[in-house]
């Protein structure tokens, strides 16, 4: 017994551990639980019930798909059966709509064994366009799929550059933060208007703390991982890749690739062939069928007590009328698909409107950005840098304090660090709209991927 619960043991040691690092290589977990943008990715493509659920109604229009196929083929049906008759004439007729039976008083019993055929010659091309009908809707169904995907991708990363600009931000506001303590509480200290914007710095730097932890949590939830996990988003605060392309060259891509244009256009299709089926109702069926059957009082495998009987047939049904359901049904497909195309040409629009809309918002965005970039990037080498290398005094506990020597120089280091934060948040505020701007326009371009 000691045996056995020492091989469990080791079994779920290993099971676990398989399981865990699959787990690690699919999401691209570090051993420091870090996870990058890609990993993040990973985990809310794996996680998101909007495209698990998607990705169950494509596997669902798959197999209706080969149930359509199936109705080429020919059915066949085996049947066995036992009735057990109380028959108080001398003579019982007993027709099952194949085959017409005559009992004796005494047959109480009867065995049958069957087996029957059918195939249908000709339907009026029902059968090709209720195929052609589920593959429209299985192209439907992986557009939709595609659609959620790119949403989930879009907001993902969407919540990663923000929670990094979020992250830089809170860190250099913690640094200010040291730098204001020194002011406040050095002799030479005039307050003329520190304490308001000593407060109203405080007020933003809790305004920070609270949306970086929104962001957190909101992040978490959209990939599925605890809110209190010690999980690390690893990465830092940078502008995405811009996008080299013209306004005419972004809107011809997004309606050749945005899954929303396909599905409906897959809508549209799977429009036209139901007035198709429609129209075929009206078309004549032929079918072929056929059967043998074996009867007998009693259920002997041996003897002469089984009658062999057999049929085969050839039938055609036309339909002449039905009270008008018909052309109700057909105008109903008509104007449905009058209604699909409308619908697909409004799509159309909105997509060109959105990518305008992105455009000119990335544009102004893009210019911005290198403005802010060279501007800062010039004060800070050539003015805040030098002044805080001169005036930081480092101390052994990771922080720093300023030297201040006089209330000129209170006065000046001040001003300096109002504008040295006016300077650096303004800066990483322009790179988050960019990445913004520039996200969505890959998103609306059907490229987010």
């Amino acid at each position: 017994m000691k045996k056995i619960y020492f091989f469990v043991i080791i079994l779920t040691f290993f099971i676990f551990n398989i399981n865990t690092l699959l787990f690690a290589a699919i999401l691209g977990y570090t051993n420091d639980k870090n996870l990058n943008l890609d990993a993040s990715i990973n985990l809310a493509l794996l996680n998101n019930r909007n495209l698990l659920i998607a990705n169950e109604e494509v596997m669902m229009v798959k197999y209706k798909t080969a149930e359509a196929l199936s109705f080429k083929a020919m059915q066949i049906d085996f049947s066995a059966g036992y009735n057990h008759y109380n028959l108080e004439d001398d003579y019982y007729i007993l027709d099952d709509g194949v085959n017409t039976y005559l009992f004796n008083k005494n047959a109480k019993n009867q065995h049958s064994l069957s087996l029957s055929m059918s195939q249908i010659i000709y339907n009026g091309s029902r059968t090709r366009n209720t195929k052609k009908a589920t593959e429209a809707t299985l192209k439907k169904a992986k557009s939709e799929y595609e659609t959620i995907k790119q949403q989930v991708v879009y907001r993902t990363k969407v919540y990663f550059y923000r929670y990094m600009f979020l992250n830089k931000k809170l860190k250099f506001l913690e640094d200010i933060k040291k730098y204001l303590e020194t002011l406040n509480a050095s002799q030479y200290k005039i307050s003329f208007d520190f304490d308001r914007f000593y407060k109203n710095f405080m007020f933003a730097y809790d305004e920070t703390i609270i949306a970086h932890k929104i962001t957190r949590l909101e992040f978490f939830n959209l990939m599925g991982i605890e809110q209190d996990s010690l999980i690390i988003l690893a990465g830092k605060l940078e502008a995405v890749h811009p996008l080299n392309i013209d306004l005419d060259s972004a809107i011809a891509k997004a309606l050749y690739s945005r899954p929303e244009l396909m599905s409906s256009e897959a809508s549209e299709e799977l429009g036209f062939l139901e007035m198709n089926i429609s129209m075929a109702e009206r078309n004549p069926v032929i079918a072929l069928g056929g059967g043998y059957q074996y009867t007998a009082p009693d259920f002997r495998m041996k003897g002469d007590n089984w009658q062999e009987n057999w049929y085969c047939g050839l039938t055609m049904n036309i339909p002449l009328f039905d009270g008008g359901a018909w052309i109700a049904r057909n105008n109903q497909t008509k104007i449905n698909l009058r209604k699909l195309k409308l619908k697909r040409a409004d799509i159309e629009e909105d997509i060109k409107l959105s990518i305008k809309n992105a455009f000119m918002g990335y544009e102004h965005q893009r210019r911005k950005l290198t403005y802010e970039s060279n501007y800062y990037q010039t004060l800070l080498e050539n003015h805040y840098k030098k002044f805080l290398e001169k005036n930081l005094i480092p101390s052994t506990n990771n922080t720093s304090q300023i030297k201040i020597t006089s209330t000129n120089n209170w006065r000046k280091t001040f001003n300096l660090i109002r504008k040295y934060k006016e300077d650096t948040i303004n800066y990483l505020e322009t790179i988050n709209a960019y990445n913004e701007k520039t996200l969505y326009l890959y998103y609306v371009i059907g490229e987010i991927d």
